[in-house]
């Protein structure tokens, strides 16, 4: 959730029914994970109050045992959403999120 989405994001979140939590953040081939903290943090100030449901990923040619990697995890996401993250939005993202919450339209 990066650039010109995360305003969008913000502004349909509080009428999203789930949001699917992916393990890694540019696909199954990527080795980069799902920076749960911002995640979270952008979740939480989108009013979202929804399902996080979460995806795994399975790579080919690779051992995936989904019994050991869901429930790692799950447990990371856990963690991840009973901190306290405190990562800053971007300043569009910020900028948006007043707007709707405010009604500064």
């Amino acid at each position: 959730m990066e650039g010109r989405y995360l305003p969008i994001f913000i502004i349909v979140a509080p009428y999203a029914v789930n949001l699917q939590v992916k393990q890694r953040a540019f696909g199954a081939e990527s080795d980069v994970p799902l920076d749960l903290k911002r995640f979270i943090h952008i979740v939480r100030s989108s009013g979202y109050r929804g399902y996080l449901l979460i995806e795994t990923l399975s790579v080919k040619g690779k051992d995936y045992d989904p019994f050991t990697v869901v429930p790692k995890f799950l447990e990371e996401l856990r963690q991840a959403i009973s901190r306290k993250a405190r990562y800053a939005c971007s300043r569009n993202a910020q900028v948006s999120f007043k707007i709707k919450r405010e009604g500064l339209n």
